[in-house]
């Protein structure tokens, strides 16, 4: 299997593992600390199973953006070594929400003496950490917007893709960016941000060439 081939199957299963932890961390980590340990008590294996797919996600990502970086260097080793830093960063910052969902958990799996559900204490500890997740999850979308910036210019200046790729990863991480500032500064407008996350089809774009054509030579009005 070629460079490409395996930077696009790191960057497939890392994709689907980050959309199966968020898909849990949206059914069971609610505004609620209450309903949230409500939730997390009936679903724990489940839960469990999301922090492990939080947990390899990002360790994947990583080695996707040095996958990537073994494939461009070439092109631009300090742009392409920018990618990497923003990835590590976007895997750091996951780390966050994954220690703070590990907190969670283990609060609703201390023995119930009857009050945990009605101890204040215990509701406003549960409350900030579900804050924390979620603010490390849209602090996320900085990291996500940036290393897709010098992958898409690796992409344009490379003769291995069509630059077409390049300019949908440049407004796919342009999209996250916008998105993180609509959620910070307009955040009445969250169904509007939401929409922001159709720029991520330019990735989706990206991963099926690397899995289907893998890295060539192209013109340069391809």
């Amino acid at each position: 299997m070629d460079k490409a081939r395996i930077a696009g199957t790191l960057y497939l299963a890392a994709s689907v593992l980050f959309i199966a932890g968020g898909s849990v961390r949206a059914r069971l980590i609610v505004s609620d600390p209450r309903a949230t340990i409500e939730n997390v008590r009936a679903s724990e294996g489940l839960f469990r199973a999301g922090i492990t797919a939080d947990v390899v996600s990002a360790a994947l990502f990583l080695f996707t953006a040095m996958a990537l970086f073994a494939l461009l260097a070439q092109v631009g080793q300090p742009m392409a070594a920018a990618m990497v830093v923003f990835a590590a960063l976007g895997a750091a910052i996951g780390c966050i929400w994954i220690v703070n969902e590990l907190s969670v958990l283990s609060v609703v799996s201390t023995p119930d003496d009857g009050t945990l559900l009605s101890g204040e204490s215990v509701l406003v500890r549960v409350s900030i950490l579900v804050q924390g997740v979620r603010g490390a999850i849209m602090l996320n979308n900085l990291t996500s917007g940036l290393w897709l910036l010098p992958l898409g210019y690796l992409v344009i200046r490379s003769t291995m893709f069509p630059s077409t790729l390049g300019w949908l990863l440049l407004i796919g991480g342009l999209s996250w960016l916008a998105m993180l500032f609509v959620q910070l500064l307009l955040p009445d407008l969250s169904r509007i941000a939401s929409l922001l996350a159709i720029g991520a089809v330019g990735e989706v774009v990206f991963i099926g060439w690397l899995l289907f054509r893998g890295a060539g030579t192209t013109s340069r009005d391809s």
